[in-house]
């Protein structure tokens, strides 16, 4: 869990949750699962925040019109970035409801939403919205999130851990639990494509939960307070070792959900090692190559 209940603290330090993602905070650790898995193509979001920018530049002409050219470009540019930080948002607080659901604890939902947005930038355009339409739409997601719960009673093994391969990669896993007799390591996704058959990532998705699966070691933090400022350091490893099988639990908002088993292959663990392989050598490249000149050229 990212809360850890007695780490070693100095007289003067008070124990403060650990963030989630707690490895990013650390300089020189290997790159992170989800930013590897960046290097796998996925066509269809170019044409999504397309759709997005004519959808707001028809429908919303009273917000760039008034504006010089170079404001109102500015404006139709960025907009898709916005959309795209309140769904990472939804993803998050999808999350946040996981990790109550696995303590046993109910949701206050508004609560959630407000705390949210008080703390994850990616929820920064909800402040702006109508409260009660803001609460109606995350309902959708986690109405779907408790009907997977209802539907399979698992049997939380572990949620949150940080699995690690070192050299190669880290990362943060969702959910381990026991249905029917089986591990079942998961990752929940949330689309907001309400088609049944959209918003599917097989590739990327076998590629994230095969790297987890077959990391070796989980890695365990402690955060701290100094000069004001929250930090994190590594505590402690262990040993990890794969489930019998992988999933993702694919929220549409609809107040439903779709199940999907993936396939666990040490085979796709092997691509994955080779594209950690790629991920790192193109941060050797040099941006800028230096410019041969012919001899006595300017």
């Amino acid at each position: 869990m990212r809360v850890i209940s007695n780490p070693p603290h100095p007289a003067d330090e008070a124990p403060v949750e650990v963030p989630a993602r707690p490895y990013s905070k650390i300089k020189g650790t290997e790159p992170s699962v989800t930013t590897i898995l960046h290097l796998l193509p996925k066509p269809g979001l170019p044409w999504a925040a397309a759709r997005e920018t004519a959808l707001f530049a028809v429908l919303h002409q009273d917000r760039w019109t008034h504006l010089d050219d170079e404001k109102a470009v500015d404006i139709l540019r960025k907009h898709h970035r916005g959309i795209w930080d309140g769904r990472m948002a939804m993803g998050t607080l999808c999350h946040k409801v996981n990790e109550l659901y696995c303590d046993g604890e109910t949701v206050d939902l508004e609560a959630l939403i407000n705390a949210t947005i008080a703390q994850d930038r990616n929820a920064r355009m909800w402040a702006e919205q109508n409260r009660d339409d803001l609460v109606d739409q995350c309902l959708g997601y986690v109405l779907g999130l408790e009907k997977w719960w209802e539907d399979f009673d698992p049997d939380v093994l572990a949620a949150e851990v940080v699995v690690r391969y070192p050299g190669k990669y880290i990362g943060q896993t969702d959910l381990r639990v026991r249905i029917d007799d089986q591990h079942w390591l998961l990752d929940i996704k949330t689309t907001a494509k309400q088609d049944e058959g959209s918003g599917i990532y097989a590739d990327s998705w076998t590629a994230q939960l095969n790297a987890y699966a077959f990391a070796p070691e989980t890695v365990t933090y402690e955060a701290y307070v100094e000069r004001e400022r929250t930090k994190v350091r590594e505590v402690s490893t262990g040993p990890w070792s794969p489930p019998d099988r992988i999933g993702v639990i694919h929220l549409r908002g609809d107040e439903g959900y779709s199940f999907f088993e993936l396939g666990l292959s040490s085979e796709a663990h092997e691509v994955f090692l080779q594209m950690a392989d790629v991920y790192r050598w193109l941060g050797t490249v040099a941006k800028e190559p230096p410019v041969v000149r012919p001899k006595g050229g300017a």
